[in-house]
């Protein structure tokens, strides 16, 4: 299981947490990092990945972006960042 999850939101991250996973992925070796769109296969329940991915990594890097703090989340739209915070 990953040892670091990567978090951040697609609309505000521009591209740094492809930089953070290239270069963590250098250091500590593929397996130890975790990011969706590179661990998660098809047809896998990403809100399970997700939690389960958060609940036993050891560390949680949030990518985050200028508008993270007031960002407002529709009412049924899934917060995959916060789900993945709470979790870790």
């Amino acid at each position: 299981m990953a040892k670091i999850f990567i978090s951040y939101r697609r609309e505000t991250a521009s591209g740094i947490q492809v930089v953070c996973f290239d270069l963590l992925s250098k250091h500590f070796g593929n397996a130890q990092i975790f990011m969706d769109i590179d661990t998660i296969g098809p047809g896998e329940d990403y809100a399970k990945v997700i939690k389960k991915t958060c609940e036993s990594c050891e560390v949680l890097l949030a990518v985050i972006g200028r508008s993270w703090s007031t960002r407002s989340t529709k009412m049924g739209i899934a917060d995959w960042m916060i789900l993945a915070t709470l979790s870790a």
